[in-house]
């Protein structure tokens, strides 16, 4: 039997094993397909699970540099693009259907990729392999946040953190519900705790500033962003959320233009204006603030600086903005009516936990 295991490893190993990396470059983000070590000089920084995603830095060799996580180096071979990786992840279910990592994996990648249905049915199916893991029901909700479903989320995420109390992201992804529905109180009780559980936690910083900005408390809602800016690499997403929220928001009671530039415009600050989803956020503000010269120069700038997933979505906006109408006008006499107040711009990814090691969350049952 210890002979047999041994080979379902070296089986699986070999299945998430790909073609060295002429293929890829610098800005790549690339999935995890086998458990992963970034390495430095000084040794392992960071053990990474099948399904984490990593941004290519640098490429030297057949090793691949990233610094979004702990700066250093990872194998080449353990990663691949997110569409190839859905492959290996299927090979792995195939290989060992009760392989609830495997599913819990291709579900956050295909999350990452917007196939929220697919990603739903992946995660319901790791619960049932790994009904104790608050970790599945996180990832799932995730999906029903971003597909326009809080209320199926904050189930999930109530249960993940019965599973789990000490989840700093489950706290603060229920939190982001309580902001979608309009529960400011509870969203600020619930990121009070990730904050105590997670002192550094970013997002539970940038949720709270949501519910402050839209309880008109601007000055704490600012004091939270700038906070993230002193612990994150990344430190914009307080702000760049806050400016959204304050842009887009259905409920004309919260909307407010010119207290949505202020934010949008630190985030701009921040990134040197290099980032084009936050000049699209800036632009989208100064729309709502009814300076449509502006809203069109900065969109112009954002096209510019834009992925290719995001650009088709600027050059919507800038013919808005060319039109003199703001996004959420545009919306309305397309006929989608104003979008759902989200604590968090599209495309800003929810967290999910990710268990470094296969039999954290791929326990066999009844094996």
């Amino acid at each position: 039997m210890q002979v047999f295991r041994f080979l379902q490893a070296v089986a699986a190993t070999c299945l998430a094993v790909q073609p060295a990396l002429a293929q890829y470059k610098i800005g790549d983000r690339l999935v995890v397909i086998s458990q992963a070590e970034i390495i430095s000089a000084g040794g392992i920084r960071q053990v990474l699970g099948r399904g984490q995603d990593v941004r290519v830095d640098d490429i030297a060799g057949d090793r691949l540099i990233v610094k979004n996580l702990a700066a250093g180096w990872i194998d080449s071979n353990l990663v691949a693009r997110p569409e190839v990786a859905v492959g290996t992840f299927s090979d792995q279910i195939a290989f060992d259907p009760l392989d609830a990592g495997a599913f819990y994996a291709r579900g956050i990648t295909r999350a990452n990729l917007n196939q929220y249905d697919l990603a739903i049915a992946d995660f319901t199916q790791a619960i049932k392999l790994g009904p104790t893991h608050a970790c599945g029901f996180i990832g799932r909700g995730n999906c029903y946040s971003n597909t326009g479903d809080p209320v199926k989320a904050n189930t999930d995420y109530t249960e993940a953190i019965r599973l789990d109390p000490n989840s700093a992201i489950a706290f603060t992804n229920r939190a982001r519900t309580w902001n979608a529905t309009g529960d400011f109180a509870n969203a600020i009780t619930d990121t009070n705790e990730a904050i105590r559980l997670a002192p550094t936690y970013a997002n539970a910083y940038s949720a709270r500033a949501v519910a402050f900005a839209c309880m008109k408390r601007f000055d704490e809602a600012f004091a939270d962003c700038d906070r993230i800016a002193t612990i994150s690499p990344a430190g914009v997403s307080g702000f760049n959320d806050v400016a959204w929220v304050l842009a887009m928001s259905p409920d004309a009671g919260i909307r407010d233009g010119k207290r949505a530039v202020d934010f949008a415009t630190k985030a701009v600050a921040l990134t040197n204006r290099m980032d084009g989803n936050v000049l699209d956020t800036l632009a989208i503000a100064w729309a709502e603030a009814s300076d449509f010269t502006q809203a069109v120069i900065l969109e112009q700038q954002a096209i510019a600086l834009s992925a290719d997933r995001d650009r088709v979505d600027f050059e919507n906006h800038l013919k808005v903005f060319q039109a003199k109408r703001t996004l959420l006008d545009d919306q309305i006499a397309a006929g989608q009516g104003p979008v759902p107040l989200s604590s968090t711009k599209p495309r800003t990814r929810q967290t999910s936990p990710l268990p470094p090691q296969r039999q954290n969350l791929a326990a066999k049952v009844n094996r």
